[in-house]
């Protein structure tokens, strides 16, 4: 730009001293010729400079465009399935990932079963629950420290094993009577007591328990299942007051 504005000063300062001078002598067309000749190859120095850079970036596009087209065949198998491959799980039977063999993986333990009738029982007291289970029982031998509420605890065992807890809980809320029993599993899942099937399919269910309510001798008769920390319990609560169940499991949860 400094360039353009200093060749129109002087070509403007030539034309001045021309037109003013009255020397017949002085010829400037060679002057004005050869000013004319340098701007046309510095416009055309420009012109070439530009055409340079567009192509320049016309080829970084092209490349970038091949290069989009190429990567995902290399290492490409978040982009797109590698057909050629094996699938996860298409493999052989018996044949390891890695090409080792592996054993057929053995599906769930089933629970031994037995009846509440022809177990062996003992009563239990708070104190050796508390130091035999630990917390896992914290809530249900708190109530049995408590003075309004009769709790009895039975532990039932096979082989002499204590495999499942019934504790007995007999309570007034609201002025209304309120029995509930809790079968709580000391087994980790190895045993299931046959009279407890009837809490595998309860019809209704939120999003801690399931849950079965009837009304039965103008009482809600209600039955509750859920497991927790990998312990399942098996409850059932018998009251005139409606909500005895639902506050019941909300304390147990």
């Amino acid at each position: 730009m400094k360039d353009m504005k200093k060749d129109e000063f002087l070509e403007e300062k030539l034309n001045s001293y021309a037109e003013g001078t009255e020397t017949p002598n002085v010829d400037l067309s060679a002057a004005k010729r050869a000013l004319f000749e340098e701007q046309l190859r510095r416009r055309s120095a420009r012109r070439r400079m530009w055409i340079a850079l567009a192509s320049a970036c016309a080829s970084l596009v092209l490349i970038a465009i091949v290069l989009v087209g190429i990567l995902p065949s290399f290492g490409g198998s978040d982009l797109a399935p590698d057909h050629g491959a094996e699938a996860p799980g298409d493999s052989q039977e018996g044949d390891d990932p890695q090409g080792g063999e592996t054993a057929d993986p053995q599906g769930p333990t089933e629970a031994i079963t037995f009846s509440l009738s022809a177990a062996e029982t003992r009563a239990a007291g708070v104190n050796e629950l508390s130091e035999a289970y630990g917390q896992s029982l914290e809530k249900l031998t708190r109530l049995g420290l408590s003075s309004n509420i009769n709790a009895e605890y039975t532990l039932y065992c096979v082989d002499g094993e204590a495999v499942l807890l019934g504790t007995e809980l007999l309570y007034s809320q609201h002025g209304r009577r309120v029995a509930a029993t809790v079968y709580t599993d000391l087994s980790g899942g190895k045993y299931r007591a046959e009279e407890l099937a009837e809490y595998d399919d309860l019809p209704s269910k939120n999003a801690t328990y399931t849950f079965k309510k009837t009304f039965i001798n103008g009482e809600y008769a209600c039955l509750g299942n859920f497991t927790a920390q990998g312990t399942e319990y098996c409850v059932s609560v018998e009251s005139s007051y409606e909500y005895a169940f639902s506050s019941f499991m909300e304390y147990l949860l």
